[in-house]
Protein backbone atom coordinates (compact mmCIF):
# COMPACT_ATOMS: atom_id res chain seq x y z
CA UNK A 1 0.00 0.00 0.00
CA UNK A 2 1.26 3.29 -0.50
CA UNK A 3 1.20 6.12 1.92
CA UNK A 4 2.96 9.22 3.29
CA UNK A 5 5.60 10.62 0.82
CA UNK A 6 5.41 7.87 -1.62
CA UNK A 7 2.01 8.32 -2.12
CA UNK A 8 2.89 12.27 -2.90
CA UNK A 9 5.56 11.73 -5.31
CA UNK A 10 3.31 9.11 -7.51
CA UNK A 11 0.31 12.45 -7.21
CA UNK A 12 3.33 14.21 -8.68
CA UNK A 13 4.39 11.97 -11.30
CA UNK A 14 0.81 11.77 -12.69
CA UNK A 15 0.05 15.25 -12.44
CA UNK A 16 3.34 15.44 -14.94
CA UNK A 17 1.58 13.13 -17.01
CA UNK A 18 -1.48 15.26 -16.80
CA UNK A 19 0.01 18.84 -17.92
CA UNK A 20 1.93 17.32 -21.04
CA UNK A 21 -1.60 17.19 -22.61
CA UNK A 22 -3.48 20.28 -20.78
CA UNK A 23 -2.66 23.60 -20.18
CA UNK A 24 -0.55 24.36 -17.18
CA UNK A 25 -2.29 27.45 -16.25
CA UNK A 26 -3.28 30.82 -17.42
CA UNK A 27 0.36 32.13 -17.35
CA UNK A 28 1.27 30.59 -19.89
CA UNK A 29 4.36 32.06 -22.68
CA UNK A 30 1.50 33.97 -24.52
CA UNK A 31 1.77 36.42 -22.12
CA UNK A 32 4.57 37.93 -23.52
CA UNK A 33 3.22 38.62 -27.01
CA UNK A 34 5.75 37.16 -28.69
CA UNK A 35 5.93 37.54 -32.69
CA UNK A 36 7.06 34.33 -35.09
CA UNK A 37 8.72 35.53 -37.92
CA UNK A 38 10.61 33.02 -40.69
CA UNK A 39 14.59 33.09 -41.37
CA UNK A 40 15.24 32.47 -44.91
CA UNK A 41 18.32 31.09 -46.60
CA UNK A 42 18.78 34.13 -49.08
CA UNK A 43 16.84 37.85 -49.11
CA UNK A 44 15.63 36.74 -52.38
CA UNK A 45 13.75 33.99 -51.50
CA UNK A 46 11.95 36.28 -48.69
CA UNK A 47 11.05 38.45 -51.42
CA UNK A 48 9.75 35.28 -53.94
CA UNK A 49 7.63 33.95 -50.63
CA UNK A 50 6.30 37.32 -50.36
CA UNK A 51 5.42 38.07 -54.19
CA UNK A 52 3.14 34.67 -53.59
CA UNK A 53 1.64 35.54 -50.97
CA UNK A 54 0.43 38.52 -52.75
CA UNK A 55 -0.91 37.05 -55.54
CA UNK A 56 -2.98 34.31 -53.27
CA UNK A 57 -4.61 37.74 -52.02
CA UNK A 58 -5.37 39.05 -55.41
CA UNK A 59 -6.50 36.07 -56.42
CA UNK A 60 -8.45 35.37 -53.25
CA UNK A 61 -9.87 39.03 -53.86
CA UNK A 62 -11.33 38.58 -57.26
CA UNK A 63 -15.52 38.86 -57.72
CA UNK A 64 -15.64 34.78 -58.92
CA UNK A 65 -12.12 33.48 -57.49
CA UNK A 66 -10.78 31.16 -59.88
CA UNK A 67 -10.32 27.70 -57.18
CA UNK A 68 -7.83 25.78 -59.63
CA UNK A 69 -5.46 28.78 -60.16
CA UNK A 70 -6.20 29.38 -55.82
CA UNK A 71 -4.97 25.41 -55.39
CA UNK A 72 -2.30 25.49 -57.34
CA UNK A 73 -0.34 28.85 -56.03
CA UNK A 74 -1.12 27.35 -52.62
CA UNK A 75 0.51 24.07 -53.20
CA UNK A 76 3.75 25.90 -55.22
CA UNK A 77 3.67 28.54 -52.22
CA UNK A 78 3.61 25.23 -49.62
CA UNK A 79 6.67 23.69 -51.62
CA UNK A 80 8.83 26.82 -51.87
CA UNK A 81 8.05 27.63 -48.34
CA UNK A 82 9.51 24.36 -47.07
CA UNK A 83 13.08 24.90 -49.27
CA UNK A 84 13.06 28.76 -48.30
CA UNK A 85 12.61 28.55 -44.73
CA UNK A 86 15.24 27.75 -42.87
CA UNK A 87 13.88 27.82 -38.87
CA UNK A 88 10.98 29.98 -37.16
CA UNK A 89 12.17 32.48 -34.63
CA UNK A 90 10.61 34.08 -31.70
CA UNK A 91 10.63 37.52 -30.91
CA UNK A 92 9.93 39.09 -27.75
CA UNK A 93 8.88 42.78 -26.45
CA UNK A 94 8.88 44.62 -23.49
CA UNK A 95 5.78 44.83 -21.46
CA UNK A 96 4.22 48.21 -22.52
CA UNK A 97 2.40 48.05 -18.88
CA UNK A 98 6.27 48.11 -16.94
CA UNK A 99 8.27 51.70 -16.68
CA UNK A 100 11.14 51.78 -19.27
CA UNK A 101 14.56 51.78 -17.69
CA UNK A 102 14.90 55.35 -19.52
CA UNK A 103 12.03 56.42 -17.96
CA UNK A 104 13.62 55.97 -14.16
CA UNK A 105 15.90 59.09 -14.87
CA UNK A 106 13.00 61.77 -15.25
CA UNK A 107 10.93 60.28 -12.03
CA UNK A 108 11.48 62.16 -8.71
CA UNK A 109 10.34 59.21 -6.41
CA UNK A 110 11.20 56.25 -7.99
CA UNK A 111 9.63 54.36 -4.76
CA UNK A 112 6.77 54.56 -6.57
CA UNK A 113 8.36 52.12 -9.43
CA UNK A 114 7.04 48.91 -8.67
CA UNK A 115 7.40 46.95 -12.27
CA UNK A 116 10.62 47.67 -14.65
CA UNK A 117 11.27 46.84 -18.19
CA UNK A 118 14.80 46.99 -20.19
CA UNK A 119 15.18 46.45 -23.62
CA UNK A 120 17.53 46.03 -26.00
CA UNK A 121 20.56 47.02 -23.80
CA UNK A 122 23.82 46.01 -24.17
CA UNK A 123 24.48 45.52 -20.83
CA UNK A 124 26.24 42.95 -18.66
CA UNK A 125 24.81 43.76 -14.95
CA UNK A 126 22.08 45.30 -13.39
CA UNK A 127 22.06 49.31 -14.04
CA UNK A 128 22.40 50.83 -10.30
CA UNK A 129 19.57 52.71 -11.15
CA UNK A 130 17.65 49.92 -9.67
CA UNK A 131 18.62 50.17 -6.27
CA UNK A 132 16.68 53.44 -5.76
CA UNK A 133 13.40 51.39 -6.87
CA UNK A 134 13.14 50.00 -3.09
CA UNK A 135 9.30 49.20 -3.90
CA UNK A 136 10.07 46.98 -7.04
CA UNK A 137 8.11 44.04 -7.65
CA UNK A 138 8.78 42.92 -11.17
CA UNK A 139 11.52 43.41 -13.74
CA UNK A 140 11.66 42.37 -17.20
CA UNK A 141 15.07 42.11 -19.33
CA UNK A 142 14.07 42.03 -23.11
CA UNK A 143 16.63 41.40 -25.91
CA UNK A 144 19.64 42.18 -24.24
CA UNK A 145 22.88 40.71 -23.34
CA UNK A 146 22.80 40.01 -19.53
CA UNK A 147 25.81 38.47 -18.13
CA UNK A 148 25.10 38.39 -13.89
CA UNK A 149 22.20 39.26 -11.59
CA UNK A 150 24.13 40.94 -8.96
CA UNK A 151 22.89 41.20 -5.29
CA UNK A 152 21.17 44.45 -5.32
CA UNK A 153 20.54 45.10 -1.40
CA UNK A 154 17.63 47.91 -1.11
CA UNK A 155 15.68 45.44 -3.85
CA UNK A 156 13.75 43.51 -0.90
CA UNK A 157 10.31 43.61 -2.60
CA UNK A 158 11.40 42.09 -5.81
CA UNK A 159 9.96 38.85 -6.29
CA UNK A 160 9.51 38.36 -10.30
CA UNK A 161 12.03 38.55 -12.72
CA UNK A 162 11.55 37.39 -16.42
CA UNK A 163 14.50 37.57 -19.13
CA UNK A 164 13.76 36.91 -22.57
CA UNK A 165 15.90 36.51 -25.58
CA UNK A 166 19.71 37.06 -24.05
CA UNK A 167 22.35 37.27 -26.27
CA UNK A 168 25.14 36.87 -23.46
CA UNK A 169 27.51 34.28 -25.24
CA UNK A 170 28.04 33.22 -21.44
CA UNK A 171 25.82 31.84 -18.45
CA UNK A 172 23.74 34.29 -16.64
CA UNK A 173 24.72 34.23 -13.26
CA UNK A 174 22.93 34.86 -9.59
CA UNK A 175 24.59 36.56 -6.95
CA UNK A 176 22.51 35.18 -3.59
CA UNK A 177 18.74 35.54 -3.05
CA UNK A 178 15.91 35.41 -0.91
CA UNK A 179 13.36 37.31 -1.94
CA UNK A 180 12.66 36.09 -6.00
CA UNK A 181 10.09 33.59 -5.99
CA UNK A 182 9.10 33.40 -9.83
CA UNK A 183 11.84 33.15 -12.26
CA UNK A 184 11.15 32.82 -16.57
CA UNK A 185 13.63 32.62 -19.19
CA UNK A 186 12.79 32.63 -22.86
CA UNK A 187 15.00 32.52 -26.09
CA UNK A 188 17.16 29.73 -27.87
CA UNK A 189 20.52 31.02 -26.90
CA UNK A 190 20.99 28.09 -25.06
CA UNK A 191 25.10 29.59 -24.12
CA UNK A 192 23.36 31.99 -22.06
CA UNK A 193 20.90 29.99 -19.67
CA UNK A 194 21.92 29.72 -16.33
CA UNK A 195 23.14 26.24 -15.26
CA UNK A 196 21.96 26.49 -11.69
CA UNK A 197 19.05 28.18 -9.59
CA UNK A 198 20.17 27.12 -6.23
CA UNK A 199 21.39 30.60 -5.33
CA UNK A 200 17.70 31.89 -5.51
CA UNK A 201 16.48 29.70 -2.55
CA UNK A 202 13.15 31.02 -2.61
CA UNK A 203 12.20 30.04 -5.83
CA UNK A 204 8.58 28.93 -6.59
CA UNK A 205 8.28 28.96 -9.87
CA UNK A 206 10.47 28.68 -12.43
CA UNK A 207 9.76 29.19 -15.82
CA UNK A 208 12.21 27.53 -18.84
CA UNK A 209 9.79 27.61 -21.72
CA UNK A 210 11.16 27.86 -25.09
CA UNK A 211 14.72 27.80 -24.06
CA UNK A 212 16.08 24.44 -26.65
CA UNK A 213 16.24 22.18 -23.41
CA UNK A 214 17.53 18.85 -23.79
CA UNK A 215 17.14 17.78 -20.27
CA UNK A 216 15.71 19.40 -16.83
CA UNK A 217 17.63 22.28 -15.17
CA UNK A 218 21.20 20.60 -13.42
CA UNK A 219 20.56 19.93 -9.53
CA UNK A 220 17.28 21.73 -9.98
CA UNK A 221 16.25 19.33 -6.82
CA UNK A 222 18.17 21.89 -4.64
CA UNK A 223 15.27 24.52 -4.80
CA UNK A 224 13.26 23.34 -1.86
CA UNK A 225 10.48 24.92 -2.26
CA UNK A 226 9.95 25.01 -5.99
CA UNK A 227 6.35 24.59 -6.87
CA UNK A 228 5.90 24.62 -10.30
CA UNK A 229 8.36 23.71 -12.85
CA UNK A 230 7.48 24.62 -16.57
CA UNK A 231 9.54 22.84 -19.53
CA UNK A 232 7.44 23.20 -22.03
CA UNK A 233 8.12 23.53 -25.90
CA UNK A 234 11.51 22.14 -25.53
CA UNK A 235 13.25 19.45 -27.21
CA UNK A 236 13.39 17.37 -23.55
CA UNK A 237 13.20 13.21 -24.18
CA UNK A 238 13.46 11.85 -20.61
CA UNK A 239 15.59 8.98 -22.07
CA UNK A 240 18.47 9.74 -19.64
CA UNK A 241 16.78 12.28 -17.55
CA UNK A 242 14.85 11.62 -14.40
CA UNK A 243 12.07 13.67 -12.98
CA UNK A 244 13.71 15.73 -9.98
CA UNK A 245 12.99 14.97 -6.55
CA UNK A 246 10.86 18.28 -5.84
CA UNK A 247 8.56 17.74 -2.02
CA UNK A 248 7.15 20.87 -2.74
CA UNK A 249 6.32 20.41 -6.64
CA UNK A 250 2.79 20.85 -7.38
CA UNK A 251 3.00 21.48 -11.29
CA UNK A 252 5.11 20.11 -13.82
CA UNK A 253 4.76 21.07 -17.54
CA UNK A 254 6.11 18.79 -20.39
CA UNK A 255 4.18 19.53 -22.93
CA UNK A 256 5.42 19.83 -26.76
CA UNK A 257 8.67 18.52 -26.33
CA UNK A 258 10.29 14.96 -27.64
CA UNK A 259 9.18 12.46 -25.05
CA UNK A 260 8.21 9.15 -26.85
CA UNK A 261 7.69 7.30 -23.73
CA UNK A 262 7.00 7.74 -19.71
CA UNK A 263 7.67 5.75 -17.46
CA UNK A 264 6.84 5.34 -13.87
CA UNK A 265 8.52 3.96 -11.71
CA UNK A 266 7.54 3.79 -7.86
CA UNK A 267 7.95 1.55 -4.29
CA UNK A 268 4.85 0.23 -2.60
CA UNK A 269 4.99 -0.57 1.17
CA UNK A 270 2.96 -3.23 2.75
CA UNK A 271 0.84 -3.18 5.71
Amino acid sequence: MMRGKKFLHFVLLLNALITMSTSLHAQSPNRYKPATVAIYKTTQDSVQLAHLDRLLEMAYQKTRPQLDYIDSLEKARTIFARQAILKMKRLYYADENKTPIDSLFLINDLSRVTAVSIEGKKLKSLPRILSHCKNLQQLEIVNCSLRKIQRLPSLRKLTTVSILNNSSQKRVLFGKNKTISSFTIHGENTRSHPSRFRNLSSLKTLDLSECALTEFPRDISQNKKLEELILQHNAITLEKDMLPKLKSLKRLGLQHNNIARFQLQFQTSHR
